[in-house]
């Protein structure tokens, strides 16, 4: 229960810091997406169903203070933490090699979502032009705060009684 408690008010955290603050940093799309890592992180380390109950109630939040599309948060907080989770049991995920490509392949997997899930539903609308510099200018964005971030996340969590954090 009490680790629950304490993703849930990281989760509150990186929703207000991601609505608030990031909204008018002018990083334009190099602005990273804070919770992205949390649901990384819980899908590394907990492939629970509490833990992706836990994730949809986050996705759901954002995107009832931030959404366009509603429920599209929530959708892809699940399949980020689905896919996490199970490329995780299958590769260590202790390394940080690990954690940056998680960052980078998932970071593009997401704005692929965000991008085409509205094309999706119209087919006869044009894409926005701008994809691969939005692709790289984004990734760039989540590696440069991702890996603090998760590193920070991995400290907090004091539950498994580890040693110490991998070297980022």
């Amino acid at each position: 229960m009490r680790s629950i408690l304490l993703y849930l008010g990281w989760g509150w955290l990186f929703i207000v810091l991601q609505v608030s603050l990031f909204a008018f940093l002018p990083l334009g799309e190099a602005r990273p997406d804070l919770l992205f890592f949390l649901v990384l992180y819980l899908g590394i380390e907990f492939g629970t169903l509490g833990g992706a109950i836990l994730v949809f109630f986050l996705g759901y939040v954002l995107d009832l203070v931030s959404s366009s599309f509603f429920g599209l948060n929530s959708l892809l907080a699940l399949l980020l933490f689905f896919g996490v989770s199970w490329v995780s049991r299958r590769v260590d995920p202790r390394h940080p090699p690990f954690w940056a490509v998680a960052i980078a392949v998932f970071s593009v997997g997401e704005i692929l979502f965000f991008w085409f899930w509205p094309w999706l539903l119209n087919p006869g609308a044009k894409l926005p032009a701008g994809l691969f510099s939005a692709l790289v200018l984004r990734t760039v964005g989540n590696l440069v705060v991702g890996l603090p971030v998760l590193k920070l996340l991995y400290l907090a969590d004091n539950r498994r009684g580890r040693e110490s954090a991998p070297q980022l």
